[in-house]
């Protein structure tokens, strides 16, 4: 997928550290969040043209998925199980929609559902996510299974 992103402008918003279902003081479960890190370490470092933000409202878990495109009065959005991971895209039956729009009260509604994610998100940069210095393990982890993922 990387190099169909690289020359187009790309925000991702995952889940911040704090802000997931994985309790980080849970001995196995932080080293889901660091994989989670490095993750996006790795797609940052390689997609020169994306912004990078987690999502971190109090009390609050993150599960948005989907994609949103935007261009010339008219919007796209994928609907369904929208888990585009390798693991997914193999081993999965994914049922996915694509919904093409120039209905303006629908792209509305599309641009208040990212307002509300960016509002409540901060944008991370590559520097930072280098800094995180996931453990051995993680690294480990990440180079036997980042394809699942």
């Amino acid at each position: 997928y990387f190099d169909l992103f690289n020359y187009k402008n790309i925000s991702i918003v995952t889940a911040g550290p704090e802000c997931n279902t994985f309790d980080l003081n849970n001995k196995n479960e932080k080293y889901i969040v660091q994989l989670y890190s490095l993750s996006a370490y790795k797609t940052l470092d390689r997609l020169n043209n994306m912004q990078y933000y987690e999502f971190g409202r109090k009390d609050t878990t993150f599960h948005f998925k989907g994609l949103w495109a935007f261009s010339n009065g008219f919007a796209l959005t994928v609907i369904g199980s929208t888990n585009f991971n390798l693991r997914s895209n193999v081993r999965d039956e994914e049922r996915n929609f694509l919904i093409v729009t120039k209905d303006e009260k629908l792209i509305q509604i599309y641009k208040e559902e990212i307002k509300f994610m960016l509002e409540n998100s901060r944008k991370v940069e590559l520097e930072e996510l280098k800094n995180r210095k996931p453990s051995l393990l993680s690294k480990i982890s990440y180079h036997l299974f980042h394809r699942y993922f």
